[in-house]
């Protein structure tokens, strides 16, 4: 499902991290492949629904809802919104 998605976001991780009510894991896994979630969730075409293979059957997973929802609950209950330790820069002086 990573192919679907042009940023090569980890869309399956992410989900299944919302799925387990792991909503600050899956902001620091989507923001490990995208830098701006919050601009990105809400501009995107989406392509990566047409891929998911749910939509054989049944509607797709709503996976641009679900990038934006992790953004809207995540970012505004956090006093400093800070990037995962493993994103920052030590050797800048």
């Amino acid at each position: 499902m990573d192919a679907g998605c042009p940023l090569g976001n980890k869309i399956p991780e992410w989900n299944a991290l919302v799925y387990q009510g792991r909503w600050k894991d899956a902001l620091y896994r989507l923001l490990e492949t995208n830098n701006f979630p919050e601009f990105t969730g809400r501009v995107c075409p989406a392509p990566c629904e047409g891929s998911c293979v749910l939509g054989i059957n049944e509607p797709p997973v709503t996976i641009k809802t679900m990038e934006v929802s992790i953004i809207d609950k995540v970012c505004p209950s956090l006093p400093s919104f800070a990037p995962p330790l493993h994103m920052l820069d030590y050797s800048a002086p």
